[in-house]
């Protein structure tokens, strides 16, 4: 017999003996072979990104994932395999080929999400790689003079906080050398002249600020080229040195694609007209051909024009989607691109400019998955608490395959100046197609994409707009009739993290649960906390929490200080190492819930940062996503009745008999400890409308007495020295004629019980069958009523007023019976 410590002890080995190492797993219950099996196709699905064209032929480095991590792979040709180059345990930032020659490649990559990133060299010829840089600073944004003798990038070396500039030839790395000092985070290298004398930087201020300036490499002066508190961004030189290409919102709404003469300063605006953002683009490389993409509404346009005559080309063909990185190759006739789209994963392709063919290079897995069976995104808008419109992705299930009103899942992006858009929900499709969920994907105010007044409308004081925002979604969820107002869990990472936990405080009552991944919880704390080289930054978009008044209102609306309004269960997931949101938002978070009776589950990983990058770890925290929405979105909600407000829960012990016999395989139970801390959660939520909680006193793995007469009755076979005196003894055994029974202080239940589904059920029998045969031995009689607990053969999950106070009762009769407080 082994008592309740090393019981509890060995269920806690056997279920995070299925954790990776690296995870720390507080209160997720054990995911069980079968729900692996479910999902296992579902989490196969790979990407890959075009990183850069080989200079010299036509070839492609992609980055995609095979094993734990993306790493960097060369293809050959459309199709091609893929030949993986780097093998790091951690994943690659982004790499690209050295102009001109292409003997070697320069690549980022951190340690365990940290994002303090290390810019290496990686020669084709023997697969070697070199540090480039001190393996210590923040090092970042290489960019190539175009004759790859030399790269430019950013690092906080000098004092971890500064991103100063540094050149250097990676072919030498001694050649490393400090340009230019700056003061701030938010500075990187934009472009090289074309006789290398000369840089182009960008100075991000906010999402709404950012400034371009000319640095002389000879002599260090620093010219400014956008005075104005507006976009200036991506810029890049012509090819004869005497304007400079960028993106710029003065005067407009939205980013255009602007030519300034560095000459006289005058400015000529090359897509006037748009009402989109221009997101990026590329200049070919002898400069008379320019590739743009446009925002269009969340999805992507690309265009192609002239640069000399300002005409532009025929709309290349390309599949609806996300496009990104277009990079142009050295032959002047390819443009390459990543694109996404919701029934294709992130692949690699090009685009020959004369001709207006489309090829793709990669074709990522989806699991084996058909992608036509992927739902589609709609479109949705809804005007919010003051007028103002905001738009929405809306995918929905299969209405054959789910009917009625769905459950909701609201995913909220990160940003705060981020965008949702109709990409490819990869293992997300799991939520839709077997799960039946809504997603929906709403652009707040303050989401890029929509204008600089829109992306302006959270600033400062005007934060919890933003939240009121999903308060209108809500509303909007209710007026239909496909969608179910009453199952909706909200969902988001990074400020999308903060948008749950302020959603939870104030929209507790209409919502379900929440899954905060990498949040920020207090906005005071998370300023003093996040990375120096953050820090500025992030106070132009929140507020100064130095100036008292501000720091009062960031104070006011952190869900940290208002944690006793969120009475839903709620799911943290946070990196050790976060640079942007550190842990202790997470911690002290999960600290409060807990300290007041609220639910909440955490999962932590020792080796990641701002959200989980390593495979292993990302499928676990899915897994657990798919067990808590089980539990907390799409089980039925239990009715409240009057007798369920008592003030203190009774505590009742049990012991667990899991029987074995020799003589009798029938007898030998298919239960192991892991089931048993499946099957307690269950039963507990079924009782607790009545405030009695079960608690395992001890295990007992015993053997039945020998068949010594074939009319020997079970309960004659049980070894009675087992017997608890100070216990309810429960035995779970494969030979039964029913289903369960109970004698005075013993219940035996079939292991292989089967009861027919019920509403108000829960959702498998055993904790059904056992639930009911407790409520016997606390006298509680048979019923006919088919959602009521002690109804027989069907074992619903209510109690009616009187079987709760008649159960109360019972179990205060005993003295080992317990009474305390306990969380609802």
């Amino acid at each position: 017999m082994r008592f309740l410590l090393s019981a509890l002890l060995l269920t806690s080995a056997a279920v995070f003996a299925q954790v990776p190492d690296n995870l720390i797993a507080d209160g997720v219950p054990p995911i069980t072979p079968e729900l692996r099996t479910d999902v296992s196709r579902y989490l196969e699905f790979r990407a890959a990104a075009m990183q850069s064209w080989h200079p010299q032929r036509r070839e492609m480095l992609i980055s995609t994932r095979f094993a734990d991590t993306a790493q960097l792979h060369l293809v050959k040709m459309p199709g091609g395999d893929r030949r993986q180059l780097t093998f790091g345990a951690e994943p690659i930032a982004g790499g690209s080929f050295r102009p001109k020659t292409g003997e070697f490649i320069v690549f980022a990559q951190d340690s365990g999400g940290g994002e303090f990133y290390q810019l290496h060299r990686y020669d084709l010829a023997d697969g070697r790689t070199t540090l480039l840089t001190d393996g210590k600073s923040r090092n970042g944004g290489a960019k190539w003079a175009r004759s790859g003798k030399q790269i430019a990038y950013t690092s906080t070396r000098r004092n971890g906080k500064d991103t100063d500039i540094y050149t250097m030839n990676p072919a030498e790395p001694k050649t490393d050398q400090l340009v230019l000092e700056r003061a701030g985070g938010g500075w990187s290298v934009s472009d090289w002249s074309e006789d290398e004398t000369k840089l182009l930087l960008t100075e991000f201020v906010s999402a709404s600020e950012s400034h371009a300036y000319l640095l002389d490499l000879a002599t260090k002066e620093t010219k400014p080229l956008t005075p104005e508190k507006a976009v200036h961004e991506g810029a890049k030189f012509s090819r004869d040195g005497k304007s400079v290409f960028l993106l710029n919102d003065e005067g407009s709404e939205f980013t255009q694609l602007v030519r300034l003469d560095l000459a006289n300063g005058a400015r000529t605006m090359l897509t006037a007209g748009l009402s989109w953002d221009v997101s990026s683009f590329d200049l070919s490389p002898d400069g008379k051909a320019m590739a743009f993409l446009v925002n269009e509404d969340g999805a992507s346009a690309l265009h192609l024009f002239d640069v000399e005559s300002g005409k532009e080309a025929p709309r290349p063909k390309i599949p609806v989607g996300v496009i990104s990185g277009v990079e142009w190759h050295e032959n002047g006739r390819d443009l390459g691109f990543t694109l996404s789209s919701a029934r294709a994963s992130r692949d690699a392709y090009s685009l020959e400019v004369a001709t207006g063919e489309v090829t793709r290079w990669t074709e990522s897995e989806t699991g084996g998955l058909d992608p036509a069976a992927f739902a589609e995104p709609e479109l949705v808008k809804f005007a919010s608490f003051d007028g103002q419109k905001v738009s929405a992705f809306l995918y929905r299930p299969d209405a054959k395959k789910f009917p009625g009103p769905r459950p909701v899942i609201v995913n909220i992006h990160g940003g705060p100046e981020g965008q949702s858009r109709p990409d490819f929900l990869g293992r997300s499709n799991y939520y839709v197609n077997e799960l039946g969920c809504a997603m929906i994907f709403p652009n707040v105010r303050g989401s890029e994409g929509y204008g600089k007044t829109f992306l302006a409308l959270d600033n400062g004081v005007k934060r919890e707009d933003s939240v009121h925002d999903i308060g209108a979604l809500l509303d909007w969820i209710a007026t239909q009739p496909t969608l179910d107002a009453k199952s909706v869990c909200v969902m988001g990472g990074s400020y999308g993290g903060y948008m749950v936990l302020a959603c939870l405080t104030h929209f507790s009552d209409r919502l379900r649960c929440g899954i905060d991944v990498v949040g920020i919880s207090n906005f005071v704390t998370f300023l003093k906390n996040t990375q120096d080289y953050r820090r500025d930054l992030r106070r132009v978009e929140y507020g100064d929490e130095r100036e008292p008044a501000m720091a009062e209102h960031l104070a006011k609306i952190s869900p940290l200080n208002n944690v006793a309004k969120i009475t839903r269960p709620l799911f943290v997931v946070q990196g050790q190492n976060d640079p942007r949101v550190p842990v202790t938002e997470a911690e002290q978070m999960v600290k409060a819930i807990r300290a007041q009776g609220g639910a909440c589950w955490y999962l932590l990983a020792k080796d990641e940062g701002h959200g989980f990058a390593k495979k292993k770890n990302a499928d676990f925290q899915f897994l657990a996503h798919i067990l808590f929405l089980r539990e907390h979105l799409l089980k039925p909600v239990l009715p409240k009745t009057a007798a369920s407000k008592f003030e203190d829960w009774l505590i009742v012990p049990l012991r667990i008999h899991l029987l074995a016999s020799q003589d009798t395989p029938a007898l030998q139970t298919t239960l192991t400890e892991p089931d048993l801390a499946r099957i307690l959660p269950k039963m507990n939520r079924v009782w607790a409308q009545a405030r009695i909680q079960f608690r395992i006193e001890s295990i007992v793995h015993e053997s039945a007495r020998p068949l010594e007469n074939a009319d020997a009755e079970l309960v004659a076979r049980i070894p009675p020295e087992t017997r608890s005196s100070t216990a309810f003894n429960v035995y779970y055994v494969k030979q039964l004629d029913v289903n369960g029974f109970y004698t005075p202080r013993a219940i035996f239940v079939k292991d292989t019980a089967a009861l027919r589904p019920v509403e108000g059920g829960i959702d498998e029998p055993i904790p059904r069958v056992t639930s009911h045969e407790l409520g016997h031995a606390l006298g509680l009689p048979h019923r006919q009523d088919t959602t009521n607990l002690m109804a027989s053969g069907t074992t619903g999950t209510l109690l009616n007023h009187a079987e709760i106070q008649q159960a109360r009762e019972a179990a205060k009769k005993f003295s080992w019976v317990q009474s305390a407080p306990a969380p609802e």
